[in-house]
C-alpha cells in the first residue's frame, strides 16, 4: 500500500496546476482522494460529459478514444487523465474506457474545493498555474522562427514574409486530437514547439508512425493531394502550431517552387516506424511499456504526376496550352517546313542548266528570257558597233 502512495504522488506531482505544491500538500491530496475498480469495457467518463472527477490509474490499462470513438492512447499505472476539464468546468474531450480490470484514484470536483477552501496555499498554487496557463507565450510565425525550419530553407525573406502572412497559430491541450482519419485535409501544420504524434489507426489499435516535434512539419500529404485525412494526428504535450491552409499552400508553391522541393525532400527522408501507442509514448506518462519490435513501414513511392495536382486551375490550363503548341510545333509545323524544303531541293536539282530558254541571262531586262542564240548578239554597255558604210542616194 506504501508504494501505491508514493506512485499516486509521483503522478500528482506530474500534474500541471499540482506542480507548484510542497510536499506536504501534495500528501494532502493523495489522502482524500479515493480508491475505486473498474470492470473490463466499463466507460467512466466520456466525451462531452460535464467532468466531475480526475483520475490517476493505479493498476490495468486505460484506453483512451475520441468522441468518434478512434482509439488515441493506451494508459497504464501512474498515468492522469481528466484534469484539464475539472479545473476548467467544462466536459470532458475524450471517452475513457477499461482496457482491462483497472484500479484508479478518483479526486472529485467537492472534494478538491473542500481542501481549497481548507487550504489556502493549495487553492493559491492551484490559482497561480491556472493564470499561467490562461496567458502562456504564444510563439509567433516570425522570419527568423520560420527560417530555422528545414522546410524553409534556402527561401528569400521576401518568401518568407509571404508565407508568415497565411499563418495561424493554433494551441493544443495534452492528448487533443488534431485530426482523425477521413477528416477533410484542410490544412499542412508546422509544430512551433510542443509534440504531435501521427498515428495510423488499424481496427481497435493505433500505430504510431512519427512524431513531429518543434522546426518539424506534418498532414502535408493529403494537404497537397486534396485527399481525406487517412491517418490521426494527437499533441502529446502543451503544443502551438503553425496552420497554413490547404488552398495557400498550393499557391505558395506555385509561387516559390523551393518550398515544393524542400517539402519533397523532406518528406522523402523521413525514417518511419511502427509501434504500438503506449502509455512511454507521452511525457507525463512514468510507467514503462512493451514496445512491439520497430519494423520499417513500406514506403510508398509517389505518382509521377503527384505535382500535376498541385497546380491551380489556370496553371494546368496555361500548362496544356503551352503543351499543345509544342506538340503542334513537332508534330505538324517542322515536319511541313522539312517537307518543303526537301521539294524545293528536287525542283532545282532536276533543272537543265544547258536550257537557257528559261533563264534570265547577265543584263537581259528583268522578266525576260532570252534564247540562247541571242545572248551574245544583245547589246551591252561596252559594245561599239562597226560602222557601215552610208548609202548614196541614186540620181532619177
Amino acid at each position: 500500500m506504501a508504494d501505491e502512495k508514493e506512485t499516486l504522488i509521483r503522478a500528482l506531482r506530474n500534474i500541471p496546476f499540482l506542480r507548484d505544491l510542497a510536499e506536504d500538500d501534495i500528501r494532502i491530496i493523495a489522502d482524500r482522494m479515493s480508491r475505486i475498480s473498474v470492470s473490463a469495457g466499463t466507460i467512466f467518463f466520456q466525451a462531452e460529459d460535464m467532468a466531475e472527477a480526475l483520475y490517476v490509474v493505479a493498476a490495468g490499462e486505460v484506453e483512451m478514444l475520441s468522441a468518434q470513438g478512434a482509439p488515441l492512447a493506451v494508459l497504464g499505472p501512474g498515468s492522469f487523465m481528466g484534469e484539464l476539464s475539472l479545473l476548467a468546468h467544462r466536459p470532458y474531450g475524450v471517452t475513457a474506457r477499461a482496457l482491462t480490470d483497472v484500479s484508479l484514484w478518483e479526486l472529485r470536483r467537492d472534494v478538491l474545493e473542500g481542501l481549497m477552501e481548507d487550504h489556502p496555499n493549495i487553492a493559491m498554487a492551484i490559482t497561480r498555474a491556472l493564470v499561467r496557463r490562461a496567458r502562456p507565450h504564444v510563439p509567433t510565425p516570425t522570419l527568423a522562427a520560420l527560417s530555422r525550419m528545414p522546410l524553409f530553407e534556402g527561401l528569400s525573406e521576401s518568401a518568407l514574409q509571404d508565407i508568415a502572412n497565411h499563418l495561424q497559430v493554433v494551441q493544443y491541450e495534452p492528448n487533443a486530437v488534431i485530426y482523425e482519419p477521413g477528416e477533410p485535409a484542410t490544412a499542412l501544420y508546422l509544430v512551433a514547439e510542443g509534440e504531435v504524434s501521427v498515428r495510423r489507426v488499424e481496427g481497435n489499435t493505433a500505430v504510431e508512425l512519427y512524431r513531429a516535434r518543434a522546426n518539424d512539419f506534418f498532414g502535408e500529404e493529403e494537404a497537397l493531394a486534396g485527399d481525406a485525412r487517412a491517418n490521426a494526428a494527437v499533441a502529446l504535450t502543451p503544443t502551438t502550431c503553425w496552420v497554413l491552409p490547404a488552398a495557400d499552400l498550393d499557391a505558395l508553391v506555385n509561387r516559390h517552387p523551393r518550398l515544393g522541393l524542400n517539402m519533397a525532400r523532406l518528406t522523402a527522408a523521413r525514417l518511419v516506424t511502427e509501434h504500438p501507442v503506449g502509455p512511454a509514448q507521452t511525457a507525463q506518462f512514468q510507467a514503462p511499456v512493451l514496445v512491439r519490435k520497430a519494423r520499417p513501414r513500406r514506403r510508398r513511392w509517389p505518382s509521377p504526376l503527384g505535382w500535376l495536382r498541385r497546380l491551380d486551375r489556370g496553371t494546368r490550363w496555361r500548362l496544356a496550352a503551352l503543351t499543345a503548341l509544342v506538340l503542334w510545333l513537332v508534330a505538324v509545323a517542322l515536319p511541313w517546313t522539312a517537307w518543303q524544303t526537301v521539294q524545293e531541293s528536287q525542283m532545282y536539282a532536276q533543272s537543265n542548266p544547258a536550257d537557257l530558254s528559261k533563264t534570265v541571262i547577265g543584263n537581259s531586262p528583268a522578266g525576260v528570257s532570252l534564247a540562247t542564240d541571242l545572248e551574245l548578239a544583245y547589246p551591252t554597255p561596252t559594245y561599239t558597233p562597226v560602222p557601215t558604210a552610208t548609202p548614196v542616194p541614186t540620181q532619177p
